[in-house]
């Protein structure tokens, strides 16, 4: 639901990039569906074509946030996010990731966050 977030599903709705099944992720759902009847609006994209919208928290403070964020991980085959900051949003989702066998990516510029994540889940990606 941020401004990153609104010019890539303006991009993909308009571009016609999934013409099949996908979905966007927000911790509120409300305000995930405000925002992208306001993107079909600005383009002229029919409802129809909008994607659904899956609810999860980034930030995995109990073992059910993370078996939430989990269970819509399991449901991709890439996910593709634009929640910074990375060092606090990302981890969590790209180790899942990484677990699941799913292609991540992200439009981080956090070397730091980086580096740490290819140390810490490489191996398993490349496993999975």
């Amino acid at each position: 639901t941020g401004f990153t977030g609104k010019l890539a599903v303006e991009h993909v709705l308009t571009r016609g990039y999934f013409p099949g099944r996908w979905a966007v992720c927000a911790r509120n759902e409300a305000k995930a569906r405000a925002v992208l009847a306001a993107v079909a609006e600005h383009t002229g994209v029919p409802a129809e074509a909008l994607p659904a919208v899956e609810v999860a928290d980034l930030v995995c403070t109990a073992p059910e946030d993370e078996e939430v964020l989990r269970a819509i991980v399991r449901k991709a085959e890439v996910v593709i996010t634009t929640a910074g900051p990375f060092e606090k949003y990302g981890q969590a989702l790209l180790k899942l990731c990484a677990a699941e066998g799913v292609s991540y990516a992200d439009i981080t510029g956090e070397t730091d966050f980086v580096r740490a994540m290819i140390t810490q889940c490489d191996a398993e990606a490349r496993r999975t």
